[in-house]
């Protein structure tokens, strides 16, 4: 086993994580929710932004040099989801400084970030072993792709086969 290289206490971690989620019912008691969920939106295309950056050279060069194993399909699959929330969130806060237009809402480029995600969770599913040569372990990736597929099934089924209305 690979031992980490971080330096990070688990206590900080969790104080960071539970400092985070625990504030979060006192912003909406303090500022509100619509002004929270503004906040919000700024600080999760902050750091999504930071991540789109610091992964998109191993993506890059993955694609670009066919560097395909584990650790490279995961950073494309990190580039690609954390560039959709990129999309998302920066549309987002587009869509409430413009008033809302609802007939933004099912226009074609609205939906695209869901294509990156979409590319972000498949790249996940099919990068065994790549983080320490252990996670995710191929048993796990059998079991959330099987996961994967009855969610699709269920979808289509109620999306296609019996819409509701």
């Amino acid at each position: 086993m690979t031992m980490p290289t971080n330096t990070l206490r688990r206590s900080t971690l969790l104080v960071m994580l539970i400092a985070v989620l625990g504030s979060y019912p006192g912003a909406i008691c303090l500022l509100g929710p619509v002004k929270v969920i503004e906040i919000g939106n700024v600080m999760v295309l902050a750091l999504a932004a930071g991540i789109v950056v610091a992964y998109a050279p191993v993506a890059r060069d993955a694609l670009r040099y066919g560097l395909i194993d584990g650790a490279n399909i995961l950073s494309i699959g990190i580039f690609a989801s954390w560039l959709g929330v990129v999309i998302a969130r920066g549309g987002s806060i587009l869509w409430r400084l413009s008033g809302q237009p609802l007939e933004w809402l099912n226009s074609g480029w609205w939906g695209f970030h869901i294509a990156l995600s979409c590319i972000g969770a498949l790249c996940h599913l099919i990068a065994p072993e790549a983080v320490a040569g252990r996670i995710p372990t191929r048993h796990w990736i059998k079991i959330g792709l099987l996961v994967a597929l009855g969610v699709l099934f269920a979808g289509v089924v109620a999306v296609f086969v019996d819409p509701p209305g």
